[in-house]
């Protein structure tokens, strides 16, 4: 067994930048990752900011580089992590393979986000994936998922996702809604999918974007998304087609097309079904955080219907329930790489503070670091989930309560 002073758990944005602080502080840290390679999500995003290009894989490798002058930071990468317990007031931290298990004073978990695909009849052909898959697949590796795809469900991801492949001149049928039926209630009715794209009208055609009033009430939301041009409408380098529902994906022993049907909300289909013709399909059903961790260590976790928005209850250094447990990143709720890099700078200084038994914490860093995601956060480009602000306001009232309660 070795031991450290603090384990990171997860080499994604948040895991990386608490390292980098954490090793300018000169403690013994490492980080473990189950990928090969360190950067997490950071390694697929790409996209314009304000007339820029924001490119998560360099980002990612300015952090590494800042981490390679910081020698008491090790990184443990292809490695798993298992189990978590606490044992004589340290952490107890199982791995998998033959790197046996590490003990630590603290853990930082930071295990990000996973996505939620959508059971679409058919999905086990290949040429199916995730929409995160293709956006690895062509910004990480600079592989072409196919030659025509179609993204079946309407949400953040998709839209990204969407461009990105554009500017990968990866040509798509466009974006539409999933089957209907009990295997996909999680996503809402129609009505609440389309309301969810007034968040995204950003991304929109200028001549679009007066129509966000009107998209923010119900009755007219309704009419212009039936009213729609079976061919959808142009956003984020393809068609939205938003009153086009997919039926099943066609195909013997790969992709070959997508049954699509035209529907009006959430009643019966308006018109009869074909077949789009496409060589792979992305499924897209949102992304929801990774707190599996947390609550084997026995931290309290808000729990949600379906698990899809269950968080951890933590402070605002990203402090939880268990003594020297940590969390930071996407397990908070889903943000975007630089909201999850802000909260990794404040979980590390959380996690000084509990090493140092300091109780005057440096409040005015505290301060600083807060105001660096308020930033974040007010720049963020995507909002994932119109849930997600609510969801996190009701964290943050059980981490006070239980406060006030002691």
């Amino acid at each position: 067994m070795t031991s450290s002073d603090v384990v990171i758990v997860g080499a994604g944005p948040a895991g990386l930048k608490a390292a980098v602080y954490l090793g300018r502080a000169g403690i013994d840290a490492c980080v473990v990752d189950e990928y090969p390679v360190a950067g997490g999500r950071l390694l697929g995003q790409r996209y314009r900011q304000r007339g820029h290009w924001w490119v998560g894989r360099k980002v990612a490798q300015e952090l590494l580089d800042s981490l390679s002058a910081c020698p008491s930071v090790r990184l443990l990468l292809h490695t798993s992590v298992v189990g978590l317990s606490r044992e004589d007031d340290r952490w107890q931290i199982r791995l998998s393979g033959a790197d046996g298990n590490i003990e630590a004073k603290a853990v930082i978990v930071a295990t990000g986000a996973s996505e939620v695909p959508i059971p679409v009849p058919n999905w086990t052909l290949p040429g199916v994936m995730t929409v995160g898959g293709a956006q690895v697949m062509a910004n990480v590796h600079g592989v072409r998922p196919g030659q025509r795809g179609l993204i079946i469900g309407l949400g953040a991801l998709s839209f990204a996702v969407a461009q990105e492949l554009a500017w990968a001149n990866v040509e798509l049928a466009g974006i539409v809604l999933p089957p209907f039926g009990p295997p996909f209630r999680w996503l809402g009715s129609v009505d609440e999918q389309w309301s969810r794209l007034v968040h995204w009208m950003h991304l929109a055609p200028i001549w679009m974007r007066p129509l966000q009033p009107a998209l923010m009430r119900p009755q007219w939301c309704r009419r212009i998304m039936a009213a729609a041009p079976r061919r959808g409408l142009a956003v984020a380098g393809t068609r939205l087609r938003p009153n086009v529902r997919a039926l099943r994906i066609v195909g013997d022993d790969r992709v070959q097309g997508v049954e699509l049907v035209p529907c009006q909300g959430d009643a019966e289909p308006s018109g009869k079904p074909w077949v789009e013709p496409v060589d792979f399909v992305c499924l897209s059903g949102g992304l929801r955080p990774v707190p599996d961790i947390v609550k084997a260590a026995g931290a309290a976790v808000l729990e949600s219907p379906g698990g899809l928005y269950d968080v951890p209850v933590s402070g605002p250094l990203g402090e939880t329930t268990a003594p020297g447990l940590f969390v930071a990143g996407n397990v908070l709720g889903i943000e975007g790489a630089q909201v999850a890099m802000a909260q990794g700078q404040l979980a590390a200084l959380g996690t000084v503070c509990w090493l140092t038994h300091s109780p005057d914490r440096s409040l005015e860093q505290e301060r600083a670091f807060l105001a660096e995601l308020e930033e974040a956060r007010r720049k963020t480009l995507i909002l994932f989930d119109p849930a997600w602000p609510e969801v996190q306001c009701r964290a943050e009232q059980a981490w006070r309560s239980r406060g006030e309660s002691h």
